[in-house]
This record gives structure tokens, sequence and C-alpha cells, in this order.
């Protein structure tokens, strides 16, 4: 009835609500479809990051010490094999010697330290006399 001017029909009520409940529905799926993506994203960025390369650093120092504690003057399981014959007496390079005659052995807190000399203060510049109130240049 445009004869008076506005819409008197009946609020639709059914379609709003159904509207309204379809929207809430359509965020929280979204929500949680990006909260699954992100945290996949995350760990897969953590494993590649972090995890697999500290894996790889790991496992390169060990081989570094086990190639070192091969190579050394006395192999470990040489030194191993030795203890277990005849104690710790059984090689002269793992056994307890003594320490008289040594030279003493200072610690880090009897160490001397060699500090630079801390360079002399400067003076400060003079100031510029400022002139008497009252006269002119």
């Amino acid at each position: 009835m445009a004869a008076k001017g506005y819409d008197d029909s009946p609020p639709r009520n059914g379609i709003i609500f159904f509207y309204t409940l379809l929207t809430v529905f359509m965020l929280i799926g979204v929500k949680f479809l990006l909260d699954s993506y992100f945290a996949s994203m995350m760990n897969a960025e953590i494993y590649e990051k972090v995890l697999s390369r500290g894996m790889a650093e790991v496992k390169a120092v060990r081989t570094k010490e086990a190639e070192t504690l091969q190579k050394g003057s006395l192999p470990i399981e040489e030194a191993m094999r030795l203890i277990g014959q005849r104690g710790r007496g059984a090689s002269p390079v793992i056994a307890p010697q003594s320490g008289q005659g040594a030279a003493e052995i200072a610690g880090w807190s009897q160490l001397k330290r060699d500090v630079p000399e801390a360079a002399a203060p400067k003076a400060p510049a003079a100031a510029p006399e400022a002139p008497a109130p009252g006269t002119t240049h």
C-alpha cells in the first residue's frame, strides 16, 4: 500500500534469526579452521628452524667429541681397558701423581690483572663570558 508512504508488512523475524545463526556458526567455523592452520604452520616452522637444526648440531658435536676421544694421546677405550685390568696405577698417563716439586698453579682469582690506565679526564672548555647587563657591543 504505497498510499500510506511506509511499509506496514509484518517483520521477517524468522529470516533475520536464520541469517544471524548462520553468520555466528560460520564465524566459529572459520575461527577453528584458521586456528588449526596456524597451529600446523607453527609446528612446521618450529620443527624446521629449531628441532631439526638442534639435532644436526648435537650430532656434529657428539661426532667431534668421539673423534677427539679416539685420537687423544691415550684413546678412551685403551684407558678404560687399562683401568679395568690394573686399577688406577695401570698407566702413567692416568695414574695420580704427587704435586711435590711442581710449580704452583694460580687460580683465576689470583691471576695478575692487566688493566689499561684510564685516560685523564679532560678539563671542560671555558664558557665565553656574557656581557654585563645594560652594556652594548
